[in-house]
């Protein structure tokens, strides 16, 4: 199945969004995007890391994840959650994220 999510859907879930932190290559082109949602006190969660596919690989998504850890607050003490994609569970484990064993959804998106 395939979700087809308008432009207006992506605007709204920056403008929810309170820690949006980009990548951009020499040229100025945006290469990988980190949207978060934080308290700024103890937990972040990681709601879209998104790479250019031609700089994946590079250092790009582990740079935008340290950087929205550290404006997230103290990141001694803020946790972050996030949803991996199957084919990015190895990247997210390399970096030292650890499987929890209870986390829930609730989609009902048809």
């Amino acid at each position: 199945m395939t979700l087809e999510i308008s432009p207006e859907t992506v605007g709204r879930a920056f403008d929810g969004s309170n820690l949006v932190a980009t990548a951009r290559d020499e040229l100025g082109r945006l290469v990988g995007v980190c949207r978060a949602l934080t308290d700024f006190a103890r937990h972040c969660f990681v709601a879209t890391l998104a790479v250019h596919p031609d700089v994946q690989g590079s250092g790009v998504g582990r740079a935008l994840i340290a950087f929205t850890h550290a404006q997230a607050g103290d990141p001694k003490q803020i946790v972050i959650f996030l949803n991996s994609s199957p084919q990015a569970v190895g990247f997210y484990e390399r970096l030292g994220f650890k499987r929890e064993p209870a986390c829930f959804s609730f989609n009902n998106v048809s």
